[in-house]
């Protein structure tokens, strides 16, 4: 996490900047990946990569396809409106998804309610030198937390998930990067 607070220091995402129309965005990355790792219960480690390429944009609404490790297309997508990223999880789907409701609180600085499929989720989010700190319930009401870095355009740039099942830690991380030419 310190490596990539170092690597973007000029372009880290504050609360502050929702206040504000800032006119010093850096352009919007046409193509990124994430580097994602999942760390289990007993000790295994799940490493894939995933990408993003914008395809579309209207007005200031930035469309972006998803494709896994094998750069196949994966029928979800995922929509940047104003910092605010909404996710379609199917073809078929529409960006109202459940899991996109999260957005109603992802910059909400102090106590949060959003609205899940089992009923209304109270979140807690703080800002700590770069990073987007938030502690909720997880699956049986464990408590987690989750660290969020995102750029000034919204983009998620790293973000971690850590918590405690049947009393071991697990423990997720999602890195981006830019690409190297991909053919997608």
């Amino acid at each position: 996490m310190k490596k990539v607070l170092e690597e973007n220091a000029d372009n880290i995402l504050q609360p502050s900047e929702f206040d504000t129309i800032s006119t010093s965005v850096p352009k919007l990355k046409e193509k990124f990946g994430y580097l994602v790792k999942q760390y289990y219960l007993k000790g295994e480690v799940d490493i894939e990569r995933e990408y993003y390429v914008l395809y579309k944009t209207e007005n200031s609404t930035h469309y972006f396809r998803h494709f896994n490790d094998k750069r196949q297309p994966t029928g979800v997508e995922m929509k940047l409106d104003n910092k605010v990223m909404f996710l379609k999880l199917t073809e078929n789907g529409n960006f109202d998804s459940y899991m996109s409701h999260f957005n109603e609180c992802e910059f909400v600085i102090g106590k949060c309610q959003y609205e899940t499929y089992s009923g209304k989720t109270e979140i807690e989010t703080v800002f700590d030198n770069g990073v987007w700190i938030t502690k909720f319930n997880g699956v049986g009401l464990r408590k987690k937390t989750m660290k969020r870095i995102y750029d000034k355009n919204g983009i998620l740039i790293f973000r971690s998930i850590h918590g405690y099942i049947m009393g071991k830690e697990t423990y997720s991380e999602r890195i981006a990067f830019e690409p190297e030419a991909i053919e997608l």
